[in-house]
């Protein structure tokens, strides 16, 4: 029985979106068992633009039997294909047999001009944006009508200005910064952000313990002194905190070194968390740590990192949720080894140039005397090129934006000022 036929026409039916046959040029030859009913919802779509519903199609096949559809569109897909190139290669090697008993050469020339018809399918979609340009202002509309659910909300208030947040879905955004310059930190102030917007937050922490990253996320969130909590001394109001905490519905979910039994973080691994988390967001506290789903035998590093940032990314689509991770920076060839005056960009990632391709956007970390410096490296959907500047207290969790001289220019005359007197003190800027 064609069971991925009657799949997929439930679906179709179910969620009336034909984009399923539409992207994946399914057509009447991949129907035996259903070819019908097919046919009757295809030639309803090319004259309506739309699927019938369900009441309209019984009334056509009131015999048809309506199921929940829990596989993939992917696999429904495969399996529709895989059948359709077997009946094709039985047909033509069917027909090829019967001239080869009458005439090799004719046989064998009926086989080669037929041969490309039995090449395997690649798996392969794409989307006429045209044909579906109302799809496309429906998302937008959605988007108007639901702005707050568009971004996760990160906790510096002038970057989340210039970038809305962390996008939901398509979104694999990563803190790069060398080592000692405070990336854990402020991932652990981000944790704290999402889990006071009510968010489900997912954390995957192969270096630091729970107990010592929910101290970080309470100094956060009250600017508990965070030596004292980890030496144990007395801090005012932790305890009072915490019964809050437990009683604000708010949920971290951490999953540190221990819950994966000192074993790699495989891909299978971040799946279930995410899905048996009901995630709304997931950091990745060192994308170094995990392996990707491919195998990795005869990987170089680089791209072993590079395989496993275009899984987080394939999973922040999939399940729709922002993934933010932190990757380590390595110093540039060309980069004097002095207090960090460098900007660090985009190919400053250790190890890996196909880490800064797969994500989405990054923004690069650096201290310069007593500043923190936050650099948009990379921003898909937005402004970039953009230096932040900052004094810190890692300890209680404090920042305080420093404004920059152009921040103040109001003016393209002043702006042009600025730019003079910074080409004629370079040593100071």
């Amino acid at each position: 029985m064609g069971i991925s036929e009657y799949q997929l026409i439930n679906k179709v039916l179910d969620t009336k979106n034909y984009n399923i046959v539409l992207d994946n040029y399914i057509t009447s030859e991949d129907f035996d068992q259903a070819s019908k009913e097919f046919a009757y919802i295809d030639a309803f779509y090319k004259e309506y633009k739309c699927v019938p519903d369900k009441e309209t199609f019984t009334s056509k096949f009131p015999d048809f039997e309506y199921f929940t559809v829990e596989q993939s569109d992917v696999s429904i897909v495969d399996d529709i294909k895989e059948k359709t190139l077997f009946k094709r290669a039985v047909r033509i090697i069917n027909k090829s047999s019967e001239i080869f008993t009458r005439d090799a050469n004719d046989g064998a020339k009926y086989l080669l001009n037929h041969i490309d018809e039995l090449r395997p399918q690649c798996r392969f979609s794409c989307t006429d944006v045209i044909a579906h340009a109302d799809e496309q202002y429906k998302a937008y509309e959605k988007r108007v009508n639901n702005q707050d659910n568009e971004y996760v909300d990160m906790p510096f208030k002038e970057i989340q200005e210039d970038m809305f947040g962390f996008k939901r879905g398509e979104e694999l955004f990563l803190f790069v910064a060398k080592s000692s310059t405070g990336k854990s930190q402020i991932l652990s102030c981000c944790i704290g952000c999402a889990m006071n917007q009510g968010l489900r937050v997912g954390v995957i922490s192969p270096e630091m313990s729970k107990e010592a990253l929910f101290m970080r996320i309470a100094s956060y969130d009250e600017h508990f002194d965070n030596m004292a909590l980890q030496k144990g001394l007395p801090v005012k109001g932790y305890r009072e905190y915490t019964e809050r905490l437990v009683n604000s519905g708010n949920h971290v979910f951490i999953a540190d070194r221990r819950s994966f039994d000192g074993k790699d973080i495989t891909m299978g691994a971040v799946k279930e968390f995410i899905e048996k988390m009901k995630l709304d967001i997931l950091f990745v506290d060192g994308i170094k740590y995990v392996r990707p789903s491919c195998d990795t035998r005869g990987m170089s590093e680089a791209k072993v990192l590079g395989e496993v940032c275009a899984d987080l990314l394939n999973f922040s689509e999939l399940y729709q949720i922002p993934v933010v991770g932190v990757a380590q920076a390595r110093r540039r060839s060309n980069e004097n080894k002095g207090d960090g005056d460098n900007t660090l960009d985009s190919e400053s990632v250790y190890d890996s140039y196909q880490i800064t391709q797969n994500c989405s956007r990054m923004i690069t970390m650096w201290k310069k005397g007593n500043a923190l410096n936050f650099h948009i490296a990379k921003n898909r959907y937005g402004i970039d090129g953009k230096t932040y500047v900052y004094t810190y207290d890692y300890n209680r969790m404090y920042f305080n934006y420093i404004p920059q001289l152009e921040d103040l220019c109001n003016t393209e005359e002043q702006k042009a000022e600025i730019e003079e007197t910074k080409e004629n003190f370079k040593n100071v800027f």
